[in-house]
């Protein structure tokens, strides 16, 4: 008992003789290269001492925070920038050097608690010098938990924007935010930062720091955005090998080779042969060059007379890690994907997606696009369409569903539209929907048949709204015909969803399965598929049931900017009229989730198909006697269907 008394005691005078020690006259980028080592834990790919020339461009960004002038720091950048080496450096820095109250904010608690035991607690074993000055962690010792590290002269507490009681505790000195973008409010109390930092107001004449930093997101919503807009942002800049010239690593300066066709259009990019080129002289640099132009580059500041607020800019194109040919490829591959492109425009540019508010849509324009198929003069669907999906809104008092036709690149067919009255919570007018999808078939105008097919467990083509005032009906409908291809979807808001969320279960006993979609992607792939009339990227519609009662309610809402005091500024999907009726988007909304659900190879589709098509025209009927030829005359036509992917 005595000798762990003299422990402890012992434990207090070093922890007094270090907070008593003059602290260095020292950086944070020089604390890092001092100071820290980077363990196994936290970098499997470069373990050791750290190193600024890894990411020369880190090292004003650090050293920003403790400049005197300053006392706000932003940091809009990409995913693999260094953003979270540079939250730790200061954390690290503040221990050891300048010791006061943090927060550290995340969007939640959960991702604060990954932050703390992923890689916050790593960098504290593999530094002798912070461990030293950390308390204890044991299962009494309060001072030491996930979210809660006490140290001599301070203290780090770590918390998720979700937790506003959080937020509401003593006086800080420095506020880092990681993740700006996906903050939330604190409950009614509004923004978590900003409530953040009124509590630094207790330091504000000694040395009080707060920092953002996050990848953007929506143009004019984005909290980084707005706060590096208010900076004197920089840019960094790097000198052409050729003729100096500084200038920054934008996407647009990269070039590739690229194959044409005699007419002059691309059929084959080369993404492995990328180089930058200079904007002054022209040069096709090299990536080999890369490094050097970084160890030599510089921030230049394009609004110099902001004084105590450092904006920093940085897309992933200057990332030691990774390569222009991979990103180059990357684009390649969701450039024709409004939701996937957003992505890389957020994490690989660092530059905010542009979603303007919705024009008006000339509904009789619509009405003259209608085209001549599934007609009494064209019985035929397109031959270039590969496969179908279904989508079914539900009402108290009836179903509508559509089917819909996609060629390759998500080419979209309006091929039938149908309501089916009754009691949604009954099942009559769900059996006349499933023997609706299970008879239903086109016929190709090269002969071939289409119908909506099933693949257990894998594939579902029938998308069903739960979202109504019948979900529980939908869930028992649709796990009942779960085996034919239903399932149950729910709909999510939100620009910074993808379309396709996670699989869920839902019900009494949460084992019927549904699927999240995010709606508002969709609805604004819609409105980009409605405001054109070149192909493949426009949606097709048919004289047999496209009218204007149709085009109305398919062009029934809006995207509008909104603003409110709890969540700020954020973009909306609402109806241009009260009553309208929005069956249709709805529908569309639910079969393109199909259609991606099922995550086609159209190559492979096509080629299935041209395959099958060619033997078909390839066979030739021999002489034979009646009563067999009879038999071949009643033979159906090979219908194809998602079992031939």
């Amino acid at each position: 008992m005595y000798e762990q008394a003299a422990v402890t005691l012992s434990e207090i005078f070093a922890y007094g003789r270090t907070f008593l020690k003059p602290h260095e006259n020292i950086l944070v980028s020089e604390w890092a290269e001092k100071c820290r080592i980077i363990s196994e834990d936290e970098s499997k790919g470069r373990p050791g001492p750290w190193d600024n020339t890894v990411a020369p461009y880190a090292v004003e960004i650090m050293d920003a925070f403790i400049e005197p002038d300053v006392y706000k720091l932003t940091m809009i950048g990409s995913a693999q920038i260094s953003k979270t080496e540079i939250i730790k450096n200061i954390i690290g820095y503040i221990i050891e050097n300048v010791p006061a109250p943090i927060l550290l904010i995340y969007p939640t608690e959960d991702a604060a608690r990954s932050f703390s035991s992923d890689k916050l607690e790593p960098m504290f074993r593999a530094n002798e010098g912070l461990n030293s000055k950390i308390a204890k962690h044991n299962s009494r010792n309060k001072d030491n938990k996930t979210l809660y590290k006490k140290f001599v002269g301070g203290s780090l507490s770590m918390v998720g924007s979700n937790s506003p009681t959080s937020l509401a505790q003593r006086s800080i000195k420095y506020v880092l935010v990681d993740d700006r973008d996906r903050v939330t409010t604190a409950g009614d109390e509004g923004d978590a930062v900003e409530l953040a930092e009124q509590r630094t107001e207790s330091y504000s004449m000694l040395g009080a720091k707060i920092a953002e930093f996050s990848t953007p997101t929506i143009k004019g919503i984005s909290k980084i955005e707005a706060s590096y807009l208010a900076s004197d942002q920089r840019q960094y800049h790097v000198p052409c090998p050729e003729c100096k010239y500084f200038q920054t690593i934008q996407f647009e300066n990269l070039v590739w080779e690229k194959e044409k066709d005699v007419f002059g259009y691309t059929v084959k990019h080369h993404p492995e042969t990328v180089k930058f080129a200079c904007k002054k002289c022209g040069s096709l640099i090299d990536e080999k060059h890369k490094y050097n132009m970084m160890l030599n580059g510089k921030w230049i500041a394009s609004n110099p007379d902001i004084i105590h607020h450092r904006g920093y800019m940085i897309n992933r194109l200057y990332s030691p890690f990774s390569t222009w040919g991979k990103h180059v490829a990357k684009f390649l591959e969701v450039k024709n994907d409004p939701t996937k492109l957003q992505v890389f425009y957020n994490t690989t540019l660092a530059k905010t997606w542009e979603i303007e508010e919705s024009s008006e849509i000339d509904v009789t324009g619509l009405t003259a696009r209608c085209e001549d198929y599934l007609t009494e003069d064209n019985p035929f669907v397109p031959e270039n369409i590969l496969l179908l999906t279904g989508s079914v809104d539900t009402q108290p008092d009836r179903l509508e569903v559509h089917v819909w036709g996609w060629a390759a690149n998500e080419e979209p067919y309006a091929l039938a539209y149908k309501k089916f009255y009754g009691d949604a919570d009954q099942d009559e007018v769900w059996e006349e929907v499933d023997d609706y999808f299970t008879d239903y078939k086109v016929t190709r105008e090269d002969g071939r048949e289409l119908s909506i097919s099933y693949l257990p467990r894998l594939h579902h083509p029938i998308f069903v709204d739960s979202g109504g005032s019948n979900t529980q009906a939908v869930l028992n409908q649709c796990k009942r015909r779960y085996h034919k291809g239903f399932l149950a979807i729910k709909g999510v808001w939100g620009y910074d969803k993808p379309i396709l969320l996670n699989r869920s279960k839902g019900g009494p006993k949460r084992n019927t399965p549904f699927q999240n979609i995010g709606v508002d992607g969709a609805k604004t792939i819609l409105m980009k598929l409605l405001s054109t009339d070149k192909s493949p990227q426009k949606i097709h519609f048919t004289k047999a049931f496209c009218d204007i009662d149709y085009f109305a309610q398919i062009t029934s809402e809006k995207a509008v900017k909104t603003y409110d005091r709890k969540n700020g500024a954020k973009i909306i999907w609402k109806k241009k009229k009260r009553n309208a009726r929005n069956e249709v988007t709805d529908l569309f909304v639910y079969g393109y989730a199909a259609m991606k659900a099922l995550n086609p190879n159209w190559k492979k589709l096509q080629d299935n198909l041209s395959a099958k098509t060619s033997e078909e025209k390839q066979q030739t009927i021999k002489p034979e006697p009646a009563e067999k030829l009879k038999r071949v005359s009643r033979k159906k036509r090979s219908g194809y269907s998602v079992h031939d992917w």
